[in-house]
């Protein structure tokens, strides 16, 4: 009786372990390209219970030592790699697929009308050329994940080229960084923020979206575009576990569009204190403190741009409705032990739940999550905040 219990059991949590999506959110520099990078390796170095700590006090103390000792065990153990989905590569898609003169214009647009010079040797270098002639033996895949209205699917061969396919994109797009960056200093953050506002408004880029009529339809163009490549790599994984993290969602409606269609979905906010914040970008970005307001006031949804609520970023909103809060402190830049330990510890639970019973600070956030829920204002359903 006790191995059929068993056996029923692990049947349960094998459906669990086949599938999970993972939407990460944050401020820019709080560390969720950190985190997605860390999921998508094949062995991870977890870290022990004597090596997360947060400068020299130990992280964990009490029972939640014991509870990641056993964390660390199972994760080890039980780890499957994420196959990561950058936002950023499918702006990149985007991007690719406009005319050369009209991708100039786009980043002439974002930089107020300089370099002009600078922008023309971009268009013509070997990495944006390369990629071009590249992406042609993959035009097929292009217009199937970006053109909502064909209904096609991948034939066999292009699903074998797909993982080829997003391999060019993630490599164009950190090239792409680079050069946007040597013109200026967070151009490239000017450019994608912008493409993904275009994207929101009229289901493409253009130069002039600010100035053309809002489509309704166009809020959830992007995260339409995201599910497509979900969709294939689940097909193409079979019946092997998919696990699968979204780097990273910006506009709250994109978070619901995931949560309607999804019972695997998490969305998980990165945090690191902002002054840590502050200093990292400071540091390694080297942000101006006007920069830096300028940069939050745009990730908080403070805009002047028409239908904001829907076209830009509120990350703020997004981790108002998160499902998990990671705290990742920023002052060893080097040192990323916490925020590794937390996520072990989370997606063990998505694997596994209730392998470990909740932490005093877990019961007091059900309490308040709770409470919140019994608020007679409609406004709070879900923990979806709509605009009036």
């Amino acid at each position: 009786m006790k191995s059929q219990h068993t056996e029923m059991i692990s049947n349960l949590l094998s459906e669990r372990n086949r599938f999970i999506l993972i939407g990460l959110t944050g401020r820019t520099g709080s560390g969720c390209t950190t985190a997605a990078t860390f999921l998508e390796q094949s062995k991870p170095n977890f870290p022990k219970l004597n090596e997360v700590r947060v400068e020299t006090n130990e992280y964990f103390k009490g029972l939640d030592r014991h509870r990641y000792k056993n964390i660390h065990r199972y994760a080890t153990k039980n780890h499957n790699p994420f196959f990561s989905i950058k936002v950023s590569d499918l702006i990149s898609a985007y991007l690719l697929n406009i005319h050369d003169d009209q991708l100039s214009a786009f980043i002439s647009e974002c930089s107020a009308g300089k370099y002009s010079v600078e922008i023309a040797k971009i268009i013509s270098s070997k990495n944006l050329v390369q990629t071009k002639v590249k992406s042609e033996s993959y035009k097929k895949i292009t217009k199937k994940i970006l053109e909502h209205n064909c209904d096609q699917k991948l034939t066999e061969n292009e699903l074998k080229n797909f993982y080829l396919y997003m391999s060019l994109i993630r490599i164009f797009t950190e090239k792409f960084k680079q050069q946007l960056n040597d013109i200026e200093e967070k151009l490239y953050l000017n450019v994608y923020q912008a493409a993904g506002n275009s994207i929101r408004r009229i289901s493409k880029v253009d130069a002039n979206f600010n100035g053309q009529t809002f489509i309704p339809s166009s809020i959830y163009h992007l995260p339409e575009t995201i599910n497509k490549v979900i969709k294939l790599i689940r097909k193409v994984q079979k019946s092997k576990p998919c696990y699968i993290v979204i780097d990273a969602i910006r506009n709250p409606y994109e978070a619901k569009f995931f949560k309607d269609r999804y019972a695997a979905f998490y969305l998980m906010s990165i945090n690191a204190p902002n002054d840590d914040r502050k200093a990292y970008l400071q540091r390694v970005h080297k942000y101006s403190v006007d920069q830096f307001d300028d940069l939050e006031k745009k990730e908080s949804g403070n805009t002047n741009i028409t239908n904001a609520d829907f076209v830009s970023q509120n990350v703020q909103k997004c981790i108002e409705i998160s499902d998990i809060h990671i705290f990742n402190p920023r002052k060893e830049p080097e040192n990323h032990n916490v925020l590794k330990a937390q996520l072990a510890w989370y997606v063990t639970l998505m694997q596994h739940p209730g392998f470990i019973t909740p932490t005093a600070l877990e019961r007091v956030m059900q309490i308040a999550y709770t409470a919140k829920m019994n608020s007679g204002c409609m406004t709070w359903f879900n923990g979806f905040d709509y605009p009036s």
